[in-house]
């Protein structure tokens, strides 16, 4: 299976919204709740490209299979040169099959040469146990449990 990681369209709205189902959503702090709700998410996403790429805080990708949405993946929290931090989230017929964690190395890929980065992180929610083993085989470490206003994360980190 052959995953590409592709910028978001608005074509992908529908898709993006239907991989935010209840048993995703419960490990985000927020997500849409509503097509009108997915579609400012989306073109969000959107508005984030047209900033320069030395500039960019942020960057979101679609995850592709076959021309198919599977998913998105993220690297925010941007400081060139330093650090980032990822985000994923893989549609519900796409789960359990890798598909995270292919994605998750190849943003890895490209966020290291793209941003000069240093370390990336990834949190999960306590209980997220699928996401922590996904982080785990993209090659991020355990480094700690941290406070968030969200609630208690783990923290993982991979250097460049």
């Amino acid at each position: 299976m052959e995953i590409i990681l592709r910028h978001i369209t608005k074509e992908d709205t529908e898709a993006y919204f239907k991989a935010h189902d209840e048993d995703a959503a419960k490990f985000f702090a927020t997500y849409p709740t509503t097509m009108e709700e997915a579609a400012k998410e989306v073109q969000e996403i959107l508005d984030a490209y047209e900033v320069p790429k030395e500039k960019r805080t942020k960057e979101t990708f679609a995850i592709d299979i076959g021309g198919m949405f599977a998913g998105f993946i993220a690297i925010h929290h941007i400081v060139r040169g330093k650090e980032g931090t990822t985000g994923s989230l893989v549609a519900p017929e796409f789960r359990g099959r890798g598909v995270g964690t292919q994605a998750h190395k190849l943003l890895l890929a490209y966020a290291f040469k793209t941003y000069k980065l240093k370390k990336i992180y990834g949190r999960t929610k306590l209980a997220n146990k699928a996401s922590q083993r996904m982080l785990e085989k993209s090659g991020y470490k355990y480094e700690k449990t941290i406070e968030t206003e969200g609630g208690k994360k783990k923290l993982y980190v991979v250097f460049s």
